[in-house]
Order: structure tokens, then C-alpha cells, then sequence
């Protein structure tokens, strides 16, 4: 520990210094600056009259109903808890959980709408506006396989929007 001629001992040197916790090495630095330092030497000696006024002081006992909270408290640390008892959720988490869960039993269990039957006024309707075959999506063979099962979709069912013809 290098100190320079116009530093000062900070109090993580001085209080180990006092405790006779520093290193040999760091123990003769700070006494080499105590001898050149009328401040720190001040500062040092106020600290060590402190200490000697604090270990004169009795410790204060703790009082019996701490001793006996304290001691409840580590023989309850000590128990393993219930497996409720480990799993502490927060309540946040509790609520999104319920609102997923309620989300989705409200999709398994809501019944499936049916398509509405397509009218044959509607195909004329589509004809009259030029919407033919060629303007249709070209339907793949597999989906053709399972065409009673996807009867059940509505998109199968729907109009497509009709095609503005373009003007020369």
C-alpha cells in the first residue's frame, strides 16, 4: 500500500489498523503516514478513545420473548415443509394461470359453429358478377379426401370477393 505525501487514511485502512487485522506490510505503511500526518494521527487516536468507551459497555441481553421468537422461528426453518407449503406462488402468477386455464376450456368446450348453407341465389349473384371458376382457389386433391372433415370450417364456405374486371 503506496501512500502519497497528501492522502489521508480512509476508514477501511484505520479501523483494521485499530483491530490488528492489516497485513505487516500494510501495518507499516500506516504507521509510517501516522508519523507525517498531524491529521490522521488525530483521526486515529479519536477512533481508538471510542473503541475503548464502547467495550466498556455491557452487552445488552436479548429478552426472553425474542429468545423464544428466535428459537420458534429456527425450529420452523428446520422442519422440511409440506409440499404446499414449497410451492409459493406469487398471486400474479396465480391469476394469469387461471385466465390461460379459463381461455382454454372456453376453446375445447365453445361448440363449433356450422356453415351457413350457401343459396342459390348467392351463386347466381356470383356468376352475374363474372366471379367463375378460374377466379375460384384451386382446391389440392388431399384436401378434396378430407372434404368431410373439413366441411366443418367456415373459410371452405365462404365467397370469395369478387374481382373488379379491369377497363381497356
Amino acid at each position: 500500500m503506496n501512500m502519497k505525501a497528501n492522502e489521508h487514511l480512509r476508514e477501511a485502512q484505520v479501523i483494521p489498523y485499530l483491530d490488528g487485522r492489516l497485513a505487516a506490510s500494510e501495518r507499516v505503511a500506516v504507521e509510517s503516514h501516522l508519523e507525517s500526518c498531524l491529521e490522521c494521527r488525530t483521526q486515529v487516536a479519536e477512533l481508538r478513545r471510542l473503541l475503548e468507551v464502547l467495550e466498556e459497555w455491557p452487552a445488552a441481553e436479548p429478552s426472553a420473548s425474542f429468545a423464544a421468537e428466535l428459537q420458534r422461528r429456527l425450529d420452523a426453518a428446520a422442519q422440511p415443509a409440506s409440499w404446499w407449503g414449497r410451492l409459493q406462488v406469487r398471486p400474479i402468477y396465480a391469476g394469469a394461470l387461471a385466465v390461460v386455464l379459463a381461455a382454454a376450456a372456453l376453446i375445447t368446450l365453445w361448440p363449433p359453429s356450422q356453415p351457413e348453407p350457401v343459396e342459390p341465389a348467392q351463386v347466381a349473384s356470383l356468376e352475374a358478377e363474372g366471379v367463375g371458376e378460374e377466379d375460384l382457389a384451386p382446391v389440392e386433391p388431399v384436401l378434396l379426401e378430407n372434404y368431410e372433415l373439413l366441411r366443418e370450417f367456415d373459410i371452405l364456405f365462404e365467397a370469395p370477393p369478387a374481382k373488379e374486371k379491369k377497363k381497356l
